[in-house]
């Protein structure tokens, strides 16, 4: 790879960025670095200027760095300025590396759903029912079950290992005294450019459906219990879990390993702290953490 530095900010313009450049126009990258490890001609970069002018890099390294605002012109460096240069940074990787776009269904997956989207992409030993829609742009990964009534979006994806559609957790007691099971009949609904990790689970709806917003992300062993709605542009980072019916509103939050109850409603842009246990329901645009969790401060 030797990617030229207008092509670099091309890819930018191209993304959205906002961005100007500082620095030679002959710069070049041929492949990505974290700031402690430096490379030659490697794309980088920075969270805190003044950090960076505590550990200054060689710039006869030829790097290119991603900043805030621009660096020591005089001393040589390449600098591309942007108000989110971790945002830019990933952008550009994923410009330069695509996802595969041609269609693949592994030969030992078993697709039983009608209508597919002719770019889809289905790993190996994955199982796909017949009451499946999928849209356009979706992958799917290796052994992913996905059973039921179920609605996926475009441009989604499903990581390896992730059961989608399963049964919820629900018993009633029975005249006999003996616990029951109570039938799921509902399914699920997911958005577009959902992406949902390895090995998580997403239980279908007990009569209506289990809903994933548009552009919500959710993280490897996260569990999503019947009747959850998650609005659009949510995050439920590793091993969260939203139990029955809790309902997240537009870009929630919800750190690793934190539970939410049944039924709690959480509002706008809160965000849940790691390993919090919530209890009741959370106002917009707040930060609660704690078992029970508490409120901190406003977000």
């Amino acid at each position: 790879m030797r990617v030229p530095i207008a092509e670099v900010m091309e890819i930018l313009a191209e993304r959205g960025f906002t961005s100007t450049y500082h620095g030679s126009d002959a710069a070049f990258i041929t492949q990505f670095c974290p700031l402690s490890a430096p490379q030659p001609h490697a794309l980088t970069w920075v969270r805190d200027v003044a950090a960076f002018h505590r550990n200054p890099l060689d710039p006869d390294l030829g790097t290119v760095i991603i900043a805030a605002e621009p660096l020591d012109e005089q001393a040589g460096f390449n600098t591309i300025c942007t108000p989110d240069p971790r945002a830019a940074f990933f952008s550009i990787i994923s410009g330069l590396n695509p996802q595969p776009a041609e269609p693949f269904i592994a030969p030992n997956a078993t697709v039983l759903a009608r209508d597919l989207p002719h770019d889809l992409r289905v790993g190996y030993h994955t199982f796909i029912d017949e009451h499946v829609t999928i849209g356009r742009g979706t992958r799917i990964g290796h052994n992913v079950t996905i059973q039921n009534s179920v609605v996926i979006g475009e441009d989604c994806v499903i990581e390896s290992g992730a059961v989608i559609g399963a049964p919820g957790f629900g018993y009633f007691e029975n005249p006999a005294g003996r616990m029951e099971k109570i039938p799921d009949l509902g399914g699920i609904v997911i958005g577009d450019r959902v992406s949902i990790g390895a090995n998580a689970v997403v239980s279908r709806g007990t009569l209506g459906q289990t809903i994933i917003g548009d552009d919500s992300k959710i993280d490897i062993l996260a569990y999503i219990a019947h009747n959850v709605v998650i609005g659009p542009g949510c995050v439920v980072v590793g091993a969260a879990m939203l139990s029955g019916s809790a309902r997240l509103g537009e870009r929630v939050y919800v750190a690793p390993a934190a539970t939410v109850i049944d039924h709690a409603d959480i509002g706008d842009e809160a965000f849940i702290g790691m390993g919090s246990v919530v209890m009741h329901d959370v106002a917009a645009h707040t930060v609660v953490a704690g078992v029970p969790a508490r409120f901190l401060r406003d977000r």
